[in-house]
């Protein structure tokens, strides 16, 4: 299982078992061309992703908030 991330809160999982690529998006809207004051989460390029140690299904992304999923 491979966590990969980019600008914008892009987020993605890469299942190598079964060659699964799944999209999961903090938030699903594009923020390209919104000026910082219109983006409701703000990422940087390499923001942090956490897998928990305890719970592999448990999964932290960073913007100037702490997402947490566990689907």
């Amino acid at each position: 299982m491979v966590y990969g991330g980019s600008y914008g809160g892009f987020l993605s999982r890469i299942d190598h078992r079964n060659d699964q690529n799944r999209i999961i998006n903090v938030w699903p809207d594009n923020p390209m061309g919104y000026g910082s004051a219109d983006i409701r989460y703000r990422f940087q390029w390499n923001f942090p992703i956490v897998i928990s140690q305890y719970n592999p299904d448990k999964v932290w992304a960073a913007s100037q908030y702490l997402h947490e999923t566990t689907d």
